[in-house]
């Protein structure tokens, strides 16, 4: 048996609340159960929206975050290779034959 929730449904209809399952409906009772599924999907359509888009922007953001720290340790050991002192390389004179 489901189980009514008026946060998550938004759906108050006096009069309607009341119906059996079983009874007979009225034209100006089914109008009016069909107006509020409308205005109830489409809330939730609405809803749904803009949770996307704020969950789009907060991956956006962690990626861009990411990627600034990515290259964080390569820019550090290249930076301490530069600071090592150059030492000069000893090659063997080249055999003359």
């Amino acid at each position: 048996m489901p189980v009514k929730d008026e946060a998550v449904s938004g759906l108050s209809l006096p009069g309607l609340d009341d119906i059996q399952d079983d009874a007979l409906l009225h034209g100006r009772d089914v109008k009016r159960l069909r107006d509020a599924t409308t205005s109830a999907l489409s809330q939730v359509w609405s809803d749904t929206c803009a949770t996307t888009a704020l969950l789009t922007r907060k991956i956006n953001e962690g990626n861009a975050a990411f990627t600034e720290k990515l290259n964080d340790p390569f820019a550090a050991v290249g930076q301490l290779l530069d600071s090592l002192p150059a030492i000069a390389m000893i090659q063997p004179d080249p055999q003359t034959p």
